[in-house]
């Protein structure tokens, strides 16, 4: 019966160091997993561009036309002026700036304000303020006389797509400038 108590007392620290070298791997494994993580985090901060990680707002330059926000960007290297739309989900590229390519012509909303019509999508190279490219499908169409209908000349609609990237985005009227926040 000594033995049987010996044994059970035995198998029981055997069982409590089992758990305390458990409780220490499980504790090691997630000291890793947390280095590693941490390391992870580290290099991606120093993969950030540095106009993103800047507390100061880019300025981005518009003219006002007839009350609408233009501003000149660039689409695949190319000089664009582009509409401000903040009630466009998608930015629209007028189809004319890739040539001769077959888009179907819009239409203006016969319901409610906005356009409609059929759009393809195409990921382009977008620069805005000289400093933000964002490489994305946007929409593509026939923009047809929109522009001269509106009073304004421009090559396509700057949309919340892009616009949602920034923590903020601001209209200084008075400088004429648009802040962006990253």
């Amino acid at each position: 019966m000594l033995s049987r108590g010996f044994r059970s007392v035995a198998h029981g620290r055997s069982r409590r160091s089992n758990r305390l070298r458990l409780v220490g791997v499980l504790n090691l494994k997630f000291h890793l997993r947390f280095r590693s993580l941490a390391a992870a985090v580290a290099a991606l901060a120093l993969l950030t561009p540095p106009s993103f990680g800047n507390a100061e707002p880019v300025l981005l330059p518009f003219r006002s036309v007839h009350s609408l926000i233009l501003v000149d960007a660039k689409v695949n290297g190319v000089p664009a002026t582009l509409l401000l739309d903040t009630g466009a989900n998608n930015t629209v590229i007028n189809a004319k700036l890739y040539g001769d390519v077959q888009a179907p012509q819009l239409e203006l909303a016969r319901k409610g304000p906005g356009i409609v019509g059929h759009a393809f999508r195409l990921r382009v190279d977008l620069e805005i303020a000289g400093r933000f490219l964002f490489s994305q499908p946007v929409s593509v169409m026939n923009l047809g006389d929109l522009p001269q209908h509106v009073g304004a000349q421009f090559d396509g609609l700057l949309g919340q797509d892009i616009l949602r990237q920034f923590r903020s985005v601001r209209i200084n009227y008075r400088a004429h400038v648009i802040e962006l926040e990253k």
